[in-house]
């Protein structure tokens, strides 16, 4: 589905939130292309840099062959003869993003647009490179512009809700994934993102609603409910926080976000922390069986959770 890849934790609300969304990005450049003119004059080379032995052509051959890694040592070698063209730096940024080489990927689509200003596709792949290095700004920042030059571009517009996110812009975020979901309302990474955008501006009963959505069509979704025992903790509902807390710990047994919802459950009744907790680690290991390195890490967790929790008695 492609959020939360790394959930991140905002200082000042603890929320889980879209990490970098599993954008595809577009126009690699590694198959054959109509020659282009440049600035008016036709290119040398009149197959548009797929001539025979060209370094492109090479690197196509040895992609289709399954060698990515030989392919982009091909253009590597080509840019470093001083090849400068389009072609090059757009095969070469889809390569080394297919190689999860982000870096390396935003350098090339980076050089590509300083070659090519008006390149069709090099402002969204930029920004698809920038969000998966967690460069939010950025990322931002070429979504937008990918946007004023087409706007029905839908995926530019759930990455830009991402970013904003991140940027702490939650009710501008809001707007871009109500239009991202007027075109698609059942993609579920959008309605994820539209609710913890909800959640940020304390609008708790319309992101209760917009998280239950999400689990009636994926009962399995973690996130969506480690936000929902937030909200209950935020508002104070005991019985928001032990239902979805309990659903939580069947998927993950050694959730922190569940282990400190049923915490809190315990404080409102009057109960021991410690107690509490005792009660949880053996539940954790009945349910887990008897394998040591299960224990051990049930143990872990539940000394981190001790540790954490007990200086507020």
């Amino acid at each position: 589905m492609g959020y939360c890849d790394a959930p991140v934790r905002h200082t000042w609300q603890v929320v889980r939130v879209l990490g970098a969304v599993q954008h595809s990005i577009e126009e690699g450049r590694l198959t054959p292309m109509v020659p282009r003119k440049r600035n008016g004059a036709p290119n040398s080379d009149p197959s548009g840099g797929l001539g025979p032995g060209s370094a492109l052509a090479r690197a196509v051959a040895l992609h289709l062959e399954g060698k990515p890694k030989d392919a982009l040592r091909e253009l590597n070698a080509a840019v470093e003869r001083g090849e400068d063209s389009p072609e090059i730096h757009s095969a070469r940024g889809f390569l080394q993003f297919e190689l999860e080489l982000f870096e390396e990927a935003a350098k090339s689509y980076q050089r590509l647009l300083e070659v090519q200003p008006q390149h069709p596709t090099a402002p969204f792949n930029l920004a698809v490179c920038l969000e998966k290095l967690g460069r939010w700004d950025e990322a931002a920042l070429h979504f937008r512009k990918t946007l004023s030059g087409n706007p029905e571009k839908e995926d530019a517009r759930l990455g830009l809700g991402v970013c904003l996110l991140h940027q702490q812009q939650p009710e501008v975020a809001l707007g871009e994934f109500d239009k991202y979901l007027a075109r698609k309302p059942n993609d579920e990474t959008a309605m994820f993102g539209k609710a913890v955008a909800l959640q940020l501006l304390q609008r708790y009963a319309e992101a209760t609603e917009a998280y239950e959505r999400i689990i009636e069509r994926n009962p399995n979704s973690e996130d969506s409910l480690a936000n929902l025992v937030t909200i209950g903790i935020s508002t104070k509902n005991d019985e928001q926080v032990r239902r979805y807390a309990e659903r939580l710990l069947t998927l993950r047994p050694f959730s922190q976000t569940a282990l400190e919802g049923l915490a809190t459950c315990a404080f409102a009744a009057g109960e021991s922390l410690k107690i509490a907790a005792d009660q949880r680690f053996a539940r954790l290991r009945v349910a887990r069986g008897a394998h040591n390195q299960i224990h051990v890490q049930t143990a872990n967790d539940y000394n981190a959770f001790l540790h954490h929790n007990l200086r507020v008695e």
